[in-house]
């Protein structure tokens, strides 16, 4: 199975490419960022690298061919490229619009329009936005919410975008709260808390989330959106089957 994580240096795409290449049923890990893509000492073996492939891109508005070709053939994409809340003051809205909605939705058109070599399934793409994002602007949140409007479109045109692909491609929406690691900082830690306790955002752990994209990736969609409830119990049930798996060896 080939996958092709975009946004793969950020918080949650460096545990995605770790679980990716440690995954028996993954067999190609394509990344898709701005810069090369470095594996840690951990990963440089000669098993994990012959499935790595970094693939750098200077505009997600026209990929060159050459990303064409290496992203060409996947079985399913996660879509991790965007602005986060705690970085919007870096940029104008005019860049976090590009970014968040440009981007995305033209990664959806290039995907389903890419080559397969004759795999009739529909390629599996998943788009990972936030708990807080928006659909319906009457309900318009009360904090940063032109930013979660934004973020609530991109969703609808997305599963638009899989509705209008003659079943090329299927498309799922993971609605993730706030992401929490053990190895995070002390700081980070306290704002993740106070977003929890104040404003009402559900937490999930790094691992789990990223587990449950993987195991989405590889056994497909039930529905077309994933609350953070829901990602919590199936990044579980994967980690505990991938425990087992682990347990029993190579066959």
């Amino acid at each position: 199975m080939k996958v092709v994580i975009a946004g793969s240096t950020g918080f949650i795409g460096k545990e995605v490419v770790r679980q990716a290449l440690l995954h028996p049923q993954i067999t190609s890990v394509v990344t898709l960022s701005r810069h090369d893509h470095d594996l840690p000492e951990d990963l440089q073996t000669p098993e994990i690298e012959s499935k790595f492939m970094s693939v750098s891109c200077s505009d997600f508005k026209n990929y060159p061919q050459y990303v064409k070709e290496e992203i060409s053939g996947a079985d399913a994409c996660i879509w991790l490229i965007g602005v986060t809340p705690g970085k919007l003051k870096q940029y104008t809205w005019d860049q976090v619009r590009m970014i968040c909605y440009e981007y995305a939705l033209y990664a959806a058109d290039t995907f389903a329009k890419l080559p397969r070599e004759g795999n009739p399934d529909p390629l599996r793409f998943i788009y990972v936005s936030g708990c807080n994002a928006e659909r319906d602007p009457a309900k318009k949140p009360w904090i940063l919410g032109d930013y979660c409007l934004l973020r609530g479109q991109v969703e609808k045109q997305i599963i638009e975008r899989a509705h209008l692909s003659d079943g090329r491609m299927q498309v799922l929406v993971a609605k993730g709260g706030m992401v929490n690691d053990p190895d995070m900082g002390f700081v980070k830690q306290g704002l993740r808390w106070f977003s929890h306790a104040v404003i009402n955002i559900p937490n999930i752990g790094r691992t789990e989330m990223v587990a449950g994209l993987l195991d989405q990736s590889i056994t497909g969609f039930g529905k077309d959106t994933l609350s953070n409830a829901e990602m919590v119990e199936i990044g579980k049930k994967a980690l505990e089957k991938n425990e087992i798996l682990e347990a029993k060896g190579p066959n």
